[in-house]
């Protein structure tokens, strides 16, 4: 016999719950907060996500890191520049609104948040950045080959160098409000890949 059919959409629910996340923290985000935001019940919510809250915020990560990195990596795929792709991905968040700025990088804020509570939710935040870390240093090899880059300077290590920025860059705009300082600093970083 099957169940009640179900009445929602994971992805949509999960892209709600991501909101609760992003704009507080995990132990600040309140079972009934998550479900009003989701517009679902706590039956409905416990049969979907048998491992509570840590399940939602584990499926959460995984949804926004997989969209994101998703469509970075069909953009640098279209692209003939690689290296614009990626400057413009710093470059749009330095674009964007003060109050999506303060909430800074949700997989870093992760990071963070877990890194010395839950191993595996660290790592499972760690991984993400990898990939980001991964499409980075394949964006920048790319272009060396084309010859729109001169650095004959590690892949890996530029890429890395961007996962630096790119957390740094959204820790210093919860500080440094001015959108033309976080974009000098991003233009001062990809001036290393000239």
């Amino acid at each position: 016999m099957a169940g009640r059919p179900r009445l929602y959409d994971d992805e949509q629910v999960i892209d709600k719950a991501i909101t609760v996340f992003w704009e507080k923290p995990y132990d600040a985000a309140s079972a009934e907060e998550l479900l009003d935001a989701m517009g679902i019940g706590k039956s409905s919510f416990y049969l979907n996500f048998k491992g509570g809250k840590k399940e939602l915020f584990e499926r959460s990560l995984k949804q926004f890191g997989d969209k994101v990195l998703r469509k970075l990596e069909a953009d640098l795929q279209a692209a003939s520049d690689p290296i614009a792709v990626v400057k413009d991905f710093f470059l749009s968040f330095t674009r964007s609104a003060t109050n999506t700025r303060n909430r800074g990088c949700f997989i870093g804020n992760a990071l963070m948040q877990f890194s010395i509570t839950d191993t595996q939710t660290r790592e499972q935040a760690a991984a993400q950045l990898g990939r980001l870390h991964q499409l980075f240093a394949r964006a920048i090899r790319t272009a060396q080959q084309q010859g729109r880059v001169s650095t004959t300077k590690s892949p890996a290590l530029l890429g890395w160098h961007l996962i630096t920025l790119w957390n740094g860059i959204n820790i210093t705009a919860r500080a440094q409000q001015s959108q033309k300082t976080l974009r000098d600093l991003v233009e001062l970083s990809f001036s290393m890949l000239e």
